[in-house]
């Protein structure tokens, strides 16, 4: 996989992670690598 491509998918990981604990108060944050 190409390096940006790989950085893109990771930011749209983030903010997808970063949503679901925003909605989600009661949820612990899970750290991933």
């Amino acid at each position: 996989m190409i390096d940006s491509e790989r950085f893109k998918f990771r930011s749209i990981f983030t903010l997808m992670v970063n949503y679901e604990i925003s909605t989600e108060t009661g949820r612990m944050p899970v750290e991933n690598e």
